[in-house]
């Protein structure tokens, strides 16, 4: 619906008033059937595609790291000590903005998202 507050004469303002589900799902649904990724994340030898712009946004270290690089579809080796499970998890995590983690692993995986510097997630 169109507000006229705070903007010019003569101008509407559109706005979205929720737009948070629209786009996890849809960052979700790209990221599932990897449709434009532009990162590849290495780890444990084994690889997962994904996109740059999601996880730039979603850990510190990987901002760090990409803002840097000119490489347009980049390799990240993960390390570290951080396995591959628990990096799917962080990843449905940055996704989704959600996960379900193991009881038996939940240390492990605070670990990991501590070493990537994953926004949101903190110690219990």
């Amino acid at each position: 619906m169109a507000d006229n507050s705070d903007t010019s004469e003569g101008d509407c303002r559109i706005e979205w008033k929720n737009p948070e589900p629209t786009l996890i799902n849809g960052f979700e649904k790209l990221f599932r059937t990897q449709t434009l990724t532009d990162v590849t994340l290495s780890c444990q030898g084994s690889t997962i595609n994904c996109h740059k712009i999601v996880i730039l946004a979603s850990s510190r270290m990987f901002e760090k790291h990409l803002l840097k690089t000119e490489c347009q579809n980049p390799i990240i080796e993960i390390d570290a000590g951080i396995q591959f499970e628990q990096l799917q998890r962080i990843l449905d995590y940055m996704y989704t903005g959600e996960v379900i983690v193991p009881e038996s692993e939940l240390v492990g995986f605070l670990q990991a998202a501590e070493k990537l510097e994953v926004k949101g997630i903190v110690r219990i």
